[in-house]
């Protein structure tokens, strides 16, 4: 997936504010009746065509994989999942956020859970 927006006022041609910088996302998934799993990775460059009052931004790099296992196959609703996420632990501040000078998103983290349905 490829994001590009270029955003400018009608009248005077200044960039809007708050608009996503260049990103790029890149992914692999293989999928079996036991396991799945994904890979990706999430890159934004530097921002730098910005309003007033508004700052730059830095670009970022983010690993992200998820690993899904089913034990039972399809038969029995139970899936095992680890997840990692931003597992690069790039710092990243989404130019979009009005938060973003002051909170960066979340560093590496890596989540497991169990989901069954009945």
């Amino acid at each position: 997936v490829i994001g590009f927006v270029r955003a400018k006022e009608s009248v005077g041609g200044t960039p809007l504010p708050r608009i996503a910088p260049f990103t790029v996302q890149i992914g692999a998934e293989v999928n079996s009746e036991y396991v799945d799993f994904r890979a990706e990775v999430d890159f934004a460059s530097r921002q730098t065509r910005i309003a007033a009052n508004e700052t730059p931004t830095n670009g970022y790099t983010s690993l992200n994989t998820s690993l899904s296992i089913r034990p039972f196959g399809h038969k029995k609703d139970i899936t095992i999942r680890i997840q990692g996420r931003n597992l690069t632990n790039d710092e990243i501040r989404y130019h979009t956020s009005f938060l973003k000078d002051v909170l960066p998103a979340p560093g590496r983290s890596i989540r497991v859970s169990i989901r069954g349905g009945f």
